[in-house]
This record gives C-alpha cells, structure tokens and sequence, in this order.
C-alpha cells in the first residue's frame, strides 16, 4: 500500500499533537511543582472567578489527599484519572472551542 507524501505528513503532525487528558509519566520536584502552583494563582486572579478557583481547589485537596493515603499509588491509576480528564474535556472543555454548542443545549 502506498501512501502519499502529504498524508504522512498529516499523520505524523496529528500524532505529534499533545492529547490533554493524557498524563505524561514521570517526576516533578517539590520547586517545580511550587512553581507551577503560584503561576496557576496569579492566573487564577485574571482567568476565572471565586467559585471557579473553590472547585479547582476542591479538586486539587480531594487528589492530594487520595495520593497522600495509604496503600493508594496514583500512577496505578493513570488509565482511571486519563478517563476522568476525558470525561471533563469532552463535556466541559470542548465548549470552550464551540460555544455555539453551549448555547444550543440552553434553549
């Protein structure tokens, strides 16, 4: 089977894209993640408002203290969490990319 120049091309930059909901295996160190944590807060100012930073930070307590128990190894559950990012880009995420969706469902 031949297969065309340009299609190859499509293929490999469609796989190249970065999937959101797919965790990335890995470490990251406590500066790191500090980091990355204040720039999520100066973000969070501009972005979005108290009741959406109460539910991320909701979000954030439940994980860091399902990590924190004993006997439980999130990077066991990596395929569960990556459904539960699915799941959340699928009905929330894409109607950032299509609010005439959004407005569709409300009428």
């Amino acid at each position: 089977m031949k297969i065309s120049k340009q299609r190859l091309l499509q293929i490999l930059k469609e796989e190249m894209q970065e999937d959101p909901t797919k965790l990335k295996s890995g470490t990251i160190s406590t500066s790191d993640w500090l980091k990355r944590s204040k720039e999520n807060v100066a973000m969070g100012d501009k972005e979005y408002t108290a009741a959406e930073r109460k539910f991320v930070a909701d979000i954030q307590d439940y994980l860091a203290k399902l990590a924190a128990a004993p006997g439980i190894d999130l990077p066991q559950h990596k395929s569960t969490l990556e459904q539960i990012l699915k799941l959340l880009q699928q009905r929330i995420a894409s109607k950032a990319d299509n609010p005439e969706a959004e407005a569709g469902e409300e009428q």
